[in-house]
């Protein structure tokens, strides 16, 4: 992408933020989908030749990537055992095309505890819930119960496929534990033409950036 279309997308955002609402819930939802949408819209000009999605849940952004550009190799990410046994199955990911794996990514390559959430402020939750992650979420009546997942580092996973020298856009979803993705990507980020990645307005995990 060049460097004046860079700017245009960066300022088509400051120039439209000021048309939210944020406080508003309605506003919020839709700020989202239009980041989502110009997202994507980004990697039709950037064209990246790899797609990675970490805390994949159903895969939704490795689906659309692989619709809206046939030529990039899409891996999708998800660390929980029930989450991934219950989307694995499902048309929409199996017919995908996309690579979905059963797997952290961590600051280490090996084995890892995920925290997978059986209640939130008290309420129980389902196994099939996108808010387990590598930290825990102390405090309002949360209860969390760890399980023991396989983990890699995003810079060993692609040096393992020999894909470390592939230009890649990464979508990042992994409940605060954004500092052991990041860590374990450092050394191939300079591949990486954008990013997409969830933020809290609250410090809801214990150690999280």
């Amino acid at each position: 992408m060049k460097l004046d279309e860079c700017l245009m997308y960066d300022l088509l955002l400051l120039q439209t933020a000021r048309y939210y609402k944020l406080e508003d819930n309605g506003d919020r939802a839709q700020s989202n989908r239009d980041l989502v949408e110009l997202f994507l819209a980004i990697q039709e000009k950037s064209k990246p030749e790899l797609s990675v999605e970490i805390g994949a849940l159903q895969a939704s952004f490795s689906i659309e990537m692989k619709k809206r550009l046939l030529q990039a190799q899409t891996i999708a990410f998800e660390a929980n055992p029930y989450v991934f046994e219950h989307f694995s199955k499902t048309a929409e990911v199996s017919n995908s095309g996309v690579e979905y794996l059963h797997m952290a990514v961590a600051g280490h390559t090996g084995n890892i505890e995920l925290f997978l959430n059986k209640k939130v402020v008290g309420k129980v939750v389902s196994k099939i819930d996108g808010r387990s992650s590598l930290l825990t979420r102390p405090g309002l009546g949360n209860e969390a119960e760890p399980v023991s997942v396989p983990c890699t580092t995003l810079t060993d996973y692609l040096a393992k496929r020999d894909l470390e020298q592939s230009k890649f856009c990464a979508w990042i979803d992994v409940e605060g534990a954004s500092k052991e993705v990041l860590t374990g990507a450092e050394a191939i980020l300079d591949k990486c033409l954008s990013i997409f990645i969830e933020v809290e307005q609250y410090p809801y995990w214990k150690g999280q950036w």
